[in-house]
């Protein structure tokens, strides 16, 4: 049995420190591609096109993360379904906000102020004050953190994560 971890690629959107940049633009190739697939997963006329680059920007590039929310959003769509039958219901960027809320207070339930305090550290570095601390590697391996690989590895905090800091007061 081979327990190796083999670490998945993330897509990046960004390059490093240009999320932080007013009026950043994501890299369209990348941000196509996942569109892409979210085409395959949902019949485009289910969502709305800056929905879907929504999903995309609020996955940070992780494939696991775009399927997770659209599978939320899904769920909410389901559940007005049921409500009201026969009305035809799309992912639209109400369905999107409630998704992530949800994810949202999914990641927050665990968080606590050592928590917090990496994410922050990592958030301003790029990178965390030690990188082999277990409470870090938790965060990273719960997707509270990103790892981005090219010339040099370097890391970000999850899009969804990012407006708990804020809430927190931690970050502009």
């Amino acid at each position: 049995m081979n327990d190796q971890i083999v670490p998945m690629s993330v897509l990046k959107l960004f390059n490093k420190g240009d999320i932080r940049l007013q009026n950043s633009q994501p890299r369209q190739d990348t941000l196509d591609v996942l569109c892409e697939i979210l085409s395959k997963r949902i019949r485009p006329e289910l969502i709305e096109p800056e929905t879907a680059k929504q999903i995309a920007l609020y996955s940070g590039g992780v494939l696991r993360e775009l399927v997770r929310i659209t599978n939320e959003c899904c769920r909410i769509c389901l559940r007005l379904i049921r409500r009201k039958p026969g009305k035809i219901i799309i992912i639209d960027n109400n369905i999107l906000d409630e998704a992530i809320n949800n994810i949202r207070n999914d990641f927050a339930m665990s968080l606590g102020k050592a928590d917090y305090q990496i994410l922050q550290v990592t958030y301003q570095n790029f990178k965390p004050e030690d990188p082999k601390q277990s409470e870090f590697l938790d965060l990273l391996h719960g997707l509270y953190v990103l790892e981005y690989r090219n010339r040099q590895i370097w890391y970000d905090i999850h899009p969804i994560v990012v407006q708990l800091l804020r809430d927190e007061g931690l970050i502009l």
